[in-house]
């Protein structure tokens, strides 16, 4: 892979209407497990799941432009990785397109998806469960899309729900989100497990949330607004509980992006603390928000011997 940096504002983009670029979501998988790509000439190490997310997602016809955290971001400089995060809500809502990558695909996985888009034209958004599609479709789905592990990772939360377009992509077959969700969630079947139907209902619904909050221009800079005790990033750290990430302060820095103006101005992303001072701090703004006994209650969540041992008693274990 070869490719080359571009250092931009996010207020290009926006104000562009030529120019734009993608914005890539993918599990890290294996941190280990290392790829080599040309960056301007120079060799720069990759996981294995981006590296091959690239390959699938580059087109021979045309230069992509492509915003990827493994390559965008200097996960080795702690102050580039708090600047970046702190814009990762912005990064994700300018561009134009986002690429829910699921890895690489099978004949079985390129049938399903291509049947799904067949099946929901724009006309036919809302129709149910067509029988032609049998249940050997949604089996494929079931256990090749529905299982992986993007839809119970922490940072693909925000990546999903400020997106302005996503689309889910299985090696080199992609398919909106919007067509996707409509075919799971309008279809009865017996063969979606209720785990992962929830997840993706959760998901969805979320998305549907924001949207809508987004769209009736709520003004966050508003005095009366202010004066109300966010909870916006309680419910959502609620919900994704337990989800899987490399860092656990990204429990609490991965829906920053989702809350309001003020809050993001209030939470301060910095890698520097540990894990027990961002979680400390979390917890004394969430007090402030649903009270100090929910907070309370929410400990015991988590089992005491299960709990790490350098946070106080009264800190949630996220």
């Amino acid at each position: 892979i070869q490719c080359s940096l571009k250092d931009a504002t996010l207020a290009e983009y926006r104000d562009d209407i030529a120019d734009h670029y993608v914005a890539l979501s993918y599990v890290w998988g294996d941190a280990n497990d290392k790829r080599c790509i040309m960056v301007d000439g120079k060799r720069l190490d990759i996981t294995a799941s981006l590296d091959s997310a690239l390959r699938h997602i580059r087109d021979a016809r045309r230069v992509l432009h492509v915003w990827a955290d493994g390559v965008c971001i200097n996960q080795n400089d702690v102050v580039d990785r708090n600047r970046q995060v702190r814009l990762m809500g912005e990064i994700y809502s300018s561009a134009e397109h986002t690429i829910i990558f699921l890895g690489v695909s099978s004949p079985q996985c390129e049938f399903a998806l291509k049947r799904i888009k067949a099946l929901l034209s724009k006309s036919q958004m809302k129709s149910t469960n067509d029988p032609t599609t049998g249940k050997y479709i949604e089996s494929i789905i079931e256990d090749n899309i529905l299982a992986h592990a993007w839809f119970t990772r922490v940072w693909i939360f925000q990546e999903l729900l400020l997106s302005k377009d996503p689309w889910l992509q299985c090696g080199v077959t992609r398919i909106r989100w919007e067509f996707f969700c409509n075919y799971v969630l309008c279809s009865a079947s017996s063969l979606w497990k209720p785990e992962s139907r929830i997840v993706l209902e959760n998901m969805n619904q979320s998305r549907i949330n924001l949207k809508m909050s987004l769209e009736t221009g709520v003004d966050n800079s508003d005095e009366a607004s202010n004066a109300i005790p966010d909870t916006t990033l309680f419910t959502y750290m609620s919900i994704r509980r337990g989800y899987g990430l490399s860092d656990p302060r990204d429990m609490v820095y991965a829906h920053v992006g989702l809350t309001p103006i003020k809050t993001r101005h209030t939470i301060s992303i910095d890698y520097d603390k540990t894990v027990a001072q961002t979680y400390e701090d979390i917890a004394l703004f969430c007090m402030e928000a649903i009270g100090v006994l929910p907070m309370l209650l929410f400990v015991e969540k988590v089992q005491p011997e299960q709990r790490r041992r350098s946070l106080p008693s009264w800190v949630p274990d996220w």
